[in-house]
């Protein structure tokens, strides 16, 4: 009888463990989705100030080469 009342409470202990680690897992999966999301956006923004940087070196050449003249 102590048995059964033992692997009772064992199974209770795991089956709340599982929900924890579930919980755990499925907040880590939020999180790397927020975080995949803010890794594009950066990514789409470093885009926009090279292709920013690259007309600010070709207007600056060009200034260069008006003012040699």
């Amino acid at each position: 009888m102590a048995t059964k009342n033992t692997d009772k409470a064992a199974i209770a202990n795991l089956t709340e463990t599982l929900k924890l680690v579930t919980a755990e897992r499925d907040e880590w999966r939020r999180l790397s989705g927020e975080w995949q999301k803010r890794a594009e956006a950066l990514r789409h923004d470093m885009v926009t100030i090279n292709r920013k940087a690259t007309e600010i070196q070709k207007t600056v050449k060009t200034l260069q080469g008006m003012m040699k003249s």
